[in-house]
């Protein structure tokens, strides 16, 4: 086998270079974060793409500042800071505007896309709950389901394609259809 060694502190890497100087000498990586056991990632194109940390949490852009989040998908969860925790983003810019809001499930492409700080919401289809932004413990399954709306409601639940859709801001609402 191949054994990389490097400080306690440093990174270990291999390289694949385009050419010998500038960025073309590490065009494509892969390493290992020896500082806090920080995570072993793979870059492409000069940008860590792929991390994975010591705490199990997988980021693809390398776009997670949280903890304990999931993300899969290109700028899904692509804002979230260190406040922000929790939370399962799967498919295309979904949750892409998180912030430090907690435990929000946001699955499809752009489900959840403007959610800041909102908090414990669950967005199952593309498109669903796109324009919320402090909505809090909101469940909405279907494509565009609390669509257009829905900014600033809590408690509402929205089941089928564009349920809810042009709700704004109200709360206890169950929409079926």
């Amino acid at each position: 086998g191949i054994t990389i060694v490097s400080g306690t502190t440093s990174k270990g890497k291999i390289h694949f270079a385009d050419g010998t100087s500038g960025d073309a000498s590490y065009r494509g990586y892969i390493f290992y974060d020896h500082n806090s056991d920080a995570g072993m990632g793979f870059g492409v194109g000069t940008t860590t793409r792929f991390k994975l940390d010591s705490n199990s949490r997988i980021s693809l852009s390398n776009n997670d500042g949280g903890s304990a989040n999931t993300i899969f998908g290109y700028l899904a969860g692509n804002s979230i800071e260190s406040g922000g925790t929790d939370h399962t983003c799967f498919g295309y810019e979904s949750g892409k505007d998180l912030t430090t809001g907690d435990l929000n499930t946001l699955l499809g492409a752009k489900s959840g896309e403007n959610i800041n700080t909102g908090q414990n919401n669950v967005a199952v289809g593309s498109l669903s709950m796109i324009n919320a932004t402090t909505a809090s413990s909101n469940v909405s399954i279907g494509m565009q389901s609390m669509g257009s709306g829905v900014a600033t409601g809590s408690e509402n639940v929205g089941i089928g394609k564009d349920s809810l859709y042009d709700m704004t801001s109200a709360s206890g609402v169950v929409a079926v259809g």
